[in-house]
């Protein structure tokens, strides 16, 4: 319930993953310097303020003592509309628990400490969550004010990663029944009345600091509520009101009406406290929250007056009664004239034109600093970073849009290590108007914080595992964090218990229709999946860092196996193991101790690989399940399905590549994978199931991250691990190859296979092209022996195990005798006449291309066929009749994957 004063030691008492404070002032050295401590612990720390009180807040910091963490370790969202940002709300979170504080108090430390500020207080708990409804209400009040572009887009993926932090916070609540309102939409003086709902007012109590110059809004709320009794507080000399315009509403009242003078206890206390509270007669009605009793608060809704966040509540008579209570009231009713009251003059006012509009999305990467200046800009402007100009700046001007032109400058050495100990930039324009000091969001570091210390250097090293073994399990820890790999991923992102596997597939669907799908697609985790391509800018995203790092560690492995000089570092060996160079340093006192201690490190080492390995194993496991779910597929649909496919892709190669894995194991899981995604021989894949749009979208995605050339390299990797197991594993390989060469999308581009073949040679060369696509032409060609007989039988009519091969000595004419292997059949049943010895002969030419001398015998009748292509002829002899047929050698047979495999060719030649 309300509470007249709120002690900020005891609110952030708890740890907590995520501070969001909106407010109209922001006195951020208050903020940095003293609240700091209290909340040091939070990763994600955000302040929505008034633009124009930014603006004037940092104008007076240029003045005063420096700001050390701003947009670097918090961030700072200045909303810039037309009229006020007068919101003020403190609003915490955790895993497990949220704490939320709705008021008048501004952020600084008379805001929320001054015994003239009054909150309403909300807290959220598995065990107490009847307050659900206040939080959701926040929640939709920030990300409307997102939406509508009044702060930078930069600020987006910093609010969803706190939502992200807090999974319980996504669902639906009554917004008609909430007790904490905005007025983007409705009026709140409307919402005021809906609630009365056209009961009779008894009475009406009115505190507010300021009241606009024509006391309308007092004048409105009277006339809508008619109180049989009204009540108006006013602090002497204080209270912002036109005396004469006040007596004026107060003589139209229709009932009776008190002036009383308030104040606090402790004198001087200036009373920042707003409330209305309307007595009926079985209950009260109170707004109390950060709107005054002026027309912009109260009687405008979004844009076109000010921002409010208030509480609106009902509870028994009495409830409100100790907001007039806690203050000294003068025992008698006071005459408004004798109060010394004055119209304030208007704070709220806008700047003159003193300075340049703000440059919006401004924000730095080493060694770059972006962002977007207002109007049309052909000139690049003058540099100011701290104190000092920046001479050595490289300029890029975008072509203007929609009357705003981006801009990119890369800093030089000076001025980029100013920035980057967080310092304000100035942009002066040739009329010599220059901007407000601003603070570039630091988006590295607001990513590494908000997502957890190290988080996004370890996702970075995804795309080599340049890891040592204890890493590679954090590594894996944040790969499942950040991932949607199966159901459980859905269950885990709403903090669901994950339920038992199922035999019947129709209870897995009705467990995943009990999930709040609202929720889940509002759900961070989820969006990140439909803003993969926004790596490097504002919404950078835990899976857009991952993506960034598969196609950034190819594209430099790519280029350091052919020495074109990447810029990028990548060993062709892992990082050296931390243990092993702790081994290097001992200085024992003898030998046998120094052995007994580096057995230590080893089994330590060793330990930590083999726990990576069988970690890794069951994530590859897991993203199999999930492909086979059809359920969980069909639900999250290819934004999800298209960027996993390429993650698990690398994943697979790079496991197998750097024996982090079972190798058998990993190529099962790259059939099932490619089966899954392009097909096989039994049906179509998850790519037939999109629409065009999807598609296209899809190749987008996978050109972008090198998707091909991973999985040509892939295809030949696994051809390697087969080819050292069975033939049925080569076959396996070797049938969905050929699928991908068939298939619509799967066409292989030179860049690809160029690519393909540099990162598959042995050590730190690149493979010959040739050689890789003589590789990769020769599993799609591969047969074992017994499909060879398998083909004979089938083209002759009988059953395999009726079909031979054996070596039989023959004259070749002109080339002599020799030994040659025979294809022999025993069904008596069949015949080999001479249609069939050319379908067969077109068909083992096709099958063994390095055979010359090809032959086919029948052991009941004696027929026999043969075609030499060495000599160019061909001849069936059926001793039964004694007829003889000569013919040509009949070329080989042709497949669907061989103009493929031609096209491949031919880029290696």
């Amino acid at each position: 319930m309300t509470a007249p004063r709120i002690r900020v030691p005891t609110l952030f008492d708890e740890a907590w993953d995520s501070v969001i404070i909106t407010t109209y002032g922001a006195d951020l050295a208050f903020y940095e310097r003293d609240l700091w401590r209290q909340i040091d612990r939070a990763k994600n720390r955000l302040i929505f303020a008034d633009g124009r009180q930014v603006d004037r807040r940092l104008l007076a910091v240029e003045n005063s003592s420096p700001l050390r963490h701003v947009n670097r370790t918090y961030v700072l969202a200045p909303m810039r509309l037309p009229g006020v940002a007068h919101a003020k709300l403190i609003l915490l979170l955790a895993e497990n628990r949220g704490l939320l504080a709705v008021g008048s108090g501004n952020l600084g430390m008379g805001g929320l400490a001054s015994q003239g500020e009054c909150f309403t207080t909300y807290s959220w708990s598995e065990e107490d969550p009847q307050h659900f409804h206040a939080f959701v209400a926040v929640k939709d009040f920030l990300e409307q004010v997102i939406a509508r572009g009044l702060v930078d887009e930069t600020v987006r993926p910093r609010l969803q990663q706190a939502w992200q932090d807090a999974p319980w916070i996504f669902g639906a609540a009554d917004e008609a029944t909430s007790t904490v309102r905005h007025n983007l939409e409705l009026p709140l003086l409307d919402q005021f009345i809906d609630v009365i709902d056209g009961r009779p007012v008894r009475e009406l109590v009115i505190h507010a600091p300021f009241y606009d110059h024509r006391c309308s809004a007092l004048s409105e709320l009277i006339g809508q509520t008619q109180p049989q009794s009204l009540q108006i507080l006013l602090q002497e000399r204080i209270t912002s009101v036109d005396p004469r315009r006040l007596s004026e509403v107060l003589s139209t009242a229709p009932n009776q009406v008190e002036v009383r003078a308030v104040q606090a206890h402790d004198k001087g206390t200036f009373l920042h406290a707003k409330f209305v509270v309307a007595r009926l007669n079985s209950s009260d009605v109170c707004l109390q929250g950060s709107p005054n009793v002026s027309t912009p608060a109260l009687l405008q809704a979004g844009l076109t007056g000010n921002i409010e966040f208030t509480n609106l509540l009902e509870a028994t008579p009495g409830a409100f009664d100790h907001l007039v209570s806690d203050l000294v009231v003068s025992p008698d009713p006071v005459d408004v004239s004798s109060l010394g009251l004055s119209l304030a003059e208007g704070d709220d006012e806008p700047d003159d034109n003193d300075y340049a509009p703000q440059v919006r999305e401004l924000s730095w990467i080493p060694l770059r600093l972006t962002g977007v200046f207002p109007g049309e800009v052909d000139t690049p402007p003058g540099l100011i970073v701290g104190e000092s100009t920046a001479d050595d700046v490289e300029w890029h001007l975008d072509a203007p849009r929609d009357g705003k032109t981006p801009f990119s400058a890369i800093l030089g050495e000076s001025a980029a290590a100013e920035l980057s100990r967080v310092a304000a930039v100035t942009f002066v324009f040739d009329s010599d108007r220059r901007t407000v000091p601003a603070y570039p969001y630091h988006l590295n570091a607001l990513i590494a914080l908000s997502s957890g210390q190290g988080r996004t250097d370890l996702l970075k090293q995804a795309g080599d595992f340049d890891l040592d073994d204890e890493e590679l399990e954090k590594l894996l820890v944040q790969l499942d964090e950040v991932l949607i790999v199966d159901g459980r991923s859905l269950w885990r992102m709403l903090k669901r218990k994950v339920p038992e596997p199922a035999d019947d597939e129709e209870s897995v669907a009705l467990r995943y229709d009990d999930l709040d799908w609202d929720a889940i697609r509002s759900h961070p985790k989820l969006a990140q999946y439909r803003a993969w391509d926004q790596r490097g800018h504002a919404d950078s995203t835990g899976l857009g860092i991952l993506l960034g790092s598969i196609s950034d560690r190819f594209r430099a492995e790519v280029s350091q196996r052919r020495g074109d000089g990447a810029t990028g570092e990548i060993e062709t060996e892992t990082a050296s193991d931390s243990l092993n160079d702790l081994a290097k340093t001992i200085e024992a006192e003898d030998e046998e101790t120094a052995e007994a201690e580096q057995a230590e490190v080893e089994r330590r080492r060793m330990s930590a690989r083999a726990r990576a390995r069988r970690q890794f194993r069951s994530f590859v496991k897991r993203f199999v399940a999930g492909l086979t779910d059809i359920e969980f597929t069909r639900l999250v649909g290819p934004s999800v399905i298209v960027p996993s496919y390429v993650v698990f892709n690398h994943l697979c190669w790079k496991l197998a590549q750097l024996d982090l894995i079972d190798r058998p194991f990993v190529v099962d899981a790259q059939v099932e994978l490619w089966r899954f995604f392009w097909g096989d021989e039994d049906g179509s894949g998850y790519v037939a199931t999109m629409s065009e749009a999807e598609q296209l979208a899809s190749i987008d995605i996978l050109d972008a991250h090198c998707a091909e050339a991973v999985l040509l390299a892939s295809m030949h990797q696994a051809y390697d691990i087969a080819w050292e197991l069975e033939d049925e594993d080569v076959v396996r390989v070797r049938d969905e190859w050929r699928v991908i060469l068939t298939h619509d999308l799967g066409g292989v581009g030179r860049t690809s296979v160029q690519d393909a073949a540099a990162v598959s040679g042995i050590g730190p060369n690149p493979l010959p092209l040739a050689d890789f696509v003589a590789q990769l032409t020769g599993l799609a060609a591969y047969t074992p022996d017994h499909e060879i007989l398998t083909a004979v039988a089938e083209i002759v009519g009988c059953r395999a195990s009726a079909v031979s091969r054996t070596r039989q000595k023959v004259h070749r004419g002109d080339l002599g005798d020799e030994i040659v292997k025979v294809f022999e059949i025993s069904d008596p049943l069949v015949e080999l006449d001479s249609s069939t010895a050319l379908q067969l002969f077109s068909d083992l030419v096709r099958l063994l291309p390095e055979e010359q001398y090809l032959r086919v015998s029948h052991s009941k009748t004696g027929t026999v066929a043969f075609a030499d292509y060495e000599r160019g002829v061909g001849l069936r002899y059926d001793p039964r009749t004694h007829d003889e047929f000569e013919f040509d050698p009949p070329d080989a047979s042709t497949q669907p994957w061989d103009a493929a495999v031609e096209r491949l060719q031919t880029l290696a030649a």
